[in-house]
């Protein structure tokens, strides 16, 4: 599994970052809408509709919802930016508490509405800090962050992992694990912190 991991990571990574420097706002704009695509497609398995033509309704709807909300985006900014901390922290909650709250998954109105608001928030968000002055290096810095955390918490977790996170949630994360990504990606923090 690390290997893949490594494998994928090392092919991945130069195209990502030559793809993002070489990119226009147009030619940016689409790979975020190709991406969020492919995580609404994903959400839809977690969502209980099942005909095609439901599942296609609800990609076409967040993909038109998308164009307006990046259309207005600089005024929707802020108010996006708010709800997306909200919801976070909201979610957080949920998950601390499972399966205490369980039953609130199973409705697919809310499955189907958080889906959106993290999927437009997601795309917003990618698309304001490219536009912004050195966006471009942000975005590669928000992308370090998240792979340092990411292979922090993986190779510490399989290493030495042994006190279970969550289990209800996700048997296999551990507190090694999470105190792992948390120290690296403060490492990657301090790295882009001399940088800036």
């Amino acid at each position: 599994m690390f290997k893949q991991r490594l494998l994928a990571t090392l092919c991945l990574v130069p195209l990502v970052l030559l793809s993002l420097y070489v990119a226009n706002i147009v030619f940016f704009k689409a790979i975020v809408i190709a991406l969020l695509l492919i995580c609404g497609y994903e959400w839809l398995q977690l969502i209980p509709l099942k005909t095609t033509v439901q599942k296609l309704i609800y990609l076409i709807a967040l993909l038109l919802f998308t164009q307006f909300i990046l259309y207005s985006q600089q005024a929707l900014q802020p108010v996006l930016i708010t709800i997306s901390l909200n919801l976070w922290v909201v979610l957080a909650v949920l998950i601390i508490f499972y399966p205490k709250s369980q039953k609130l998954w199973g409705y697919t109105i809310v499955l189907g509405l958080l889906g959106w608001l993290l999927l437009l928030t997601f795309a917003s968000s990618l698309i304001g800090i490219f536009q912004i002055i050195a966006g471009k290096k942000y975005l590669v810095y928000l992308l370090c962050l998240v792979w340092a955390t990411d292979i922090g918490a993986y190779m510490v977790g399989k290493q030495w992992g042994k006190h279970k996170l969550i289990p209800q949630v996700s048997p296999g994360k551990t507190l090694e694990g999470l105190t792992g990504g948390i120290i690296c990606s403060f490492f990657m923090a301090a790295i882009a912190y001399l940088y800036f």
